[in-house]
């Protein structure tokens, strides 16, 4: 990886938002229960056996058609059930509450899937708007697939890209688990109602990322993301037009219409950060200085459940580092509890009905036990 960022360095901050709007998103299959279709067969099958001990001492014709009826009957619903479970795909059969009809997947490469089951795919909402080198993903993937075939999956690769993205930038080295799976399905629909929008709120900020295990300063923390990349227009210029954001400085605010004019065209952007290529802690000064991009990060700075984490953070950047990581890792153990490994990370594989799922891959093991090819930050 470290090569890539060094040929594009805006690419670090494309590897942390593809990783964010993954696991952001909880692709929903609902799916019914198997157990009564196999309740149900095996009521057929017992009323068979017990009809042919009663009919079996009767000499009467018509009870015998009757039996060889009821038996048919019972034989053609009993295949019925068994093909309509067996359409149905794997991960309903294990889903970790045995009381749900749902199949609930996480940090599992859906972005990277072409298509869903209702023929959309996640790149296709407008929150995903300029989710870019997905090639690089692909990349990697083609050379794991080479040199320890069925072992590594997309979602580890996009969940390693992100983490090395953030130490190759000057941000903390974070230890991953690794064992993710590849779901099955994606969805543009769940990835829009999923995605947090720009001017989200402190509250929803703060209740967004408790669903993931952060406490506040890990919910700051991982916001502290916007310290690279750049930001559209189209998010901002709410600030903007018709009339200055009051919390956004004037000096800021007449930098960035130079920059985003009434009509700007859709492809205009603004640095998050003053230093935008290095992960440092000096996105939290600028918040305090009034210099925060988008909505939710000027009012971090002046919430005051968030407002001494922000001044924290500003003045204490292994403090930043440490809450980055831990918040980091928390929401890249959203992992989904079926799938498997994908051969091509943009489809599913054909054999659904046996999931890849390979004993080498283990929640519990560390990263370095995988693949020679996926290395450590540093290498």
């Amino acid at each position: 990886m470290r090569t890539l960022f060094v040929r594009d360095p805006t690419s670090p901050a494309a590897m942390l938002r593809l990783a964010f709007h993954d696991c952001q998103v909880d692709v929903i299959r609902t799916c019914k229960n198997p157990s009564s279709f196999l309740f149900f067969s095996f009521l057929f099958f017992s009323f068979l056996f017990l009809s042919f001990l009663f009919f079996a001492r009767s000499t009467s014709v018509c009870l015998v058609c009757l039996w060889f009826c009821l038996s048919g009957l019972s034989v053609i619903l009993s295949v019925w059930s068994l093909l309509v479970l067996s359409s149905w795909p794997f991960c309903c059969f294990e889903n970790p509450n045995p009381n749900s009809n749902v199949c609930i997947q996480a940090c599992d490469a859906s972005i990277l899937l072409d298509s869903g089951s209702d023929g959309t795919s996640e790149l296709q909402s407008g929150s995903n708007g300029g989710i870019r080198r997905l090639n690089w993903i692909d990349n990697v993937k083609q050379r794991l697939e080479a040199a320890c075939p069925g072992t590594v999956s997309c979602a580890d690769i996009i969940a390693l890209a992100a983490r090395d993205a953030v130490a190759l930038n000057g941000g903390p080295d974070i230890h991953l688990r690794l064992g993710r799976l590849d779901g099955f399905e994606a969805s543009a629909s769940e990835a829009s109602s999923s995605l947090p929008p720009a001017t989200i709120s402190v509250s929803s900020m703060l209740d967004l990322f408790a669903e993931m295990g952060m406490d506040a300063a890990e919910s700051v923390a991982i916001l502290g993301a916007h310290t690279v990349g750049v930001a559209h227009c189209s998010n901002f210029a709410n600030r903007l037009y018709p009339v200055r954001d009051p919390n956004m400085g004037l000096l800021f605010a007449n930098t960035l219409r130079a920059r985003c004019p009434r009509s700007f065209p859709s492809n205009a952007f603004a640095a998050l950060d003053t230093t935008n290529l290095r992960f440092d802690s000096a996105y939290f000064r600028n918040v305090l200085n009034g210099r925060g991009l988008l909505t939710i990060d000027s009012e971090i700075g002046l919430d005051p459940r968030t407002v001494g984490i922000v001044q924290n953070f500003a003045n204490n950047q292994p403090a930043f580092f440490d809450a980055f990581a831990s918040a980091f890792q928390k929401m890249t153990s959203n992992l989904a509890p079926q799938g498997e490994v994908r051969l091509n990370c943009h489809s599913v594989n054909n054999n659904w009905c046996n999931p890849s799922i390979h004993p080498a891959i283990n929640p519990q093991k560390d990263s370095i036990s995988f693949c020679h090819l996926i290395s450590s930050p540093t290498e």
